[in-house]
């Protein structure tokens, strides 16, 4: 397991946990969801998947982020509480090493480098 990230519901009773390993041969994100279950991270197929973060609304719903590689660009995906499919969330074709966090001010925040810089985002966009 590498760069695992971790995240507890408001009320301490619920924990949801992200990383990267090597289990299937080639390197992938993966989640685990407060009800045990773990799924694979993924946008797009054929890309390396990494550096996955995860955070918690108060509801319980679990939101992760990720970066996946492939023919040199590197994009940033989201996966929301209850979807069944990940969101490009990188409007740049080199973004990576995304972190997300929520509050119920704000509601999910994403960070992720750039070439030149970085991004910072509200997730869902409004």
């Amino acid at each position: 397991m590498d760069a695992p990230s971790v995240a507890v519901s408001p009320d301490g009773k619920k924990l949801a946990v992200a990383w990267m390993d090597g289990r299937e041969g080639e390197r992938a994100a993966w989640l685990q969801l407060p009800t045990g279950k773990e799924i694979g991270l993924a946008g797009e197929p054929e890309t390396r998947k990494g550096h996955p973060n995860v955070a918690m609304d108060a509801a319980g719903g679990v939101f992760a982020v990720w970066d996946e590689s492939g023919e040199s660009r590197h994009r940033v995906y989201g996966l929301a509480p209850g979807a069944e499919r990940a969101l490009l969330l990188s409007g740049e074709d080199q973004a990576r090493f995304p972190v997300i966090a929520w509050s119920e001010r704000t509601g999910a925040v994403v960070a992720y480098e750039t070439s030149d810089g970085a991004r910072v985002l509200r997730w869902p966009r409004e």
